[in-house]
């Protein structure tokens, strides 16, 4: 079962991620999903993580996909390169999926060497997760998040907090 549950969520982790970045044509500048530039410059922000794991993470960058009406829709950090996929980052990953009627939101501690103890997922998540632009820059917000791992025979959770900015737009 624990198995299973693993492989759901790295290949749900991973759809929604890529999907997210295929939907692009192009990154552009991270001041507007109507600009067409160079993607913005990091870091994008620190994700502090108590709980069943314990630590910080720096992102030097995050994708941010936008829908017509300019919602944002994904939130991935770090940046993934959609030309190279196969290409990851060591380190911490966090995604974020804005729909109604909350944001599901994935984090794994080290997501090239998953486990059940530190990955973690939570859907129709409200009120801790929240989007807004200050100035041209789109930030997401993370406040007080409690989120349970994977492990479902000793499940426990963390708490995640933290600010980040959007630096590259993806299908603007």
């Amino acid at each position: 079962m624990t198995k299973h549950v693993h492989t759901v969520f790295r290949n749900f982790s991973a759809a929604l991620s890529l999907g997210a970045l295929l939907l692009a044509g192009t990154s552009c500048s991270a001041k507007s999903p109507d600009s067409q530039g160079d993607a913005g410059k990091g870091p994008s922000g620190t994700l502090k993580y108590q709980g069943a794991v314990s630590g910080s993470a720096t992102f030097q960058s995050a994708d941010c996909a936008f829908d017509g009406h300019q919602h944002l829709v994904t939130f991935v950090a770090p940046h993934q390169d959609k030309f190279h996929p196969e290409i990851k980052t060591p380190g911490a990953f966090i995604d974020v999926a804005m729909v109604d009627p909350g944001a599901i939101v994935h984090f794994a501690v080290d997501h090239q060497h998953v486990t059940d103890q530190t990955a973690f997922m939570v859907t129709g998540q409200k009120g801790a997760v929240s989007v807004a632009k200050k100035g041209d820059a789109w930030v997401l917000t993370i406040s007080g998040l409690q989120i349970p791992n994977l492990d479902v025979m000793n499940q426990q959770t963390a708490t995640l907090s933290g600010t980040f900015v959007c630096t590259h737009l993806i299908n603007g």
